[in-house]
């Protein structure tokens, strides 16, 4: 065997009788501890639970509605923002993918042109 592994094995020995050593000495403390606080924690628990009660019918009574009501209203004012975000967002996705495709000529301005002539002709007639 090894220096180390067999330094290791003593260290190993020596580390389980010192926690063996520690868990008898402190199991007494721990459970006289325990013995002490479980009626202090019942006594917590039985004042708190009618504060616990209140608050929790408030919260279902008074928040939890306006919260509900506030995300119904976001959702609807957002609601247009939203599509066009989904339709920006499938696009940037295409162009990545090199899936893009030329925008359509749409001719704003000679349309324009063609109905304010329209509309002066008709004006002058």
């Amino acid at each position: 065997m090894s220096k180390t592994r067999k330094g290791r094995s003593q260290a190993m020995e020596r580390a389980n009788v010192f926690a063996s050593d520690l868990a008898d000495r402190i199991a007494p403390a721990v459970e006289s501890a325990r013995d002490r606080a479980v009626p202090v924690i019942a006594d917590a628990r039985d004042k708190a639970a009618p504060a616990f009660g209140s608050a929790k019918d408030r919260f279902n009574s008074d928040v939890l509605p306006a919260l509900t009501a506030a995300a119904v209203a976001a959702g609807e004012a957002t609601e247009e923002v939203r599509g066009e975000t989904r339709k920006r967002g499938r696009a940037a996705v295409a162009a990545l993918k090199g899936e893009i495709e030329a925008p359509k000529e749409t001719h704003r301005f000679r349309n324009f042109l063609v109905v304010l002539g329209l509309g002066g002709i008709a004006a002058a007639v």
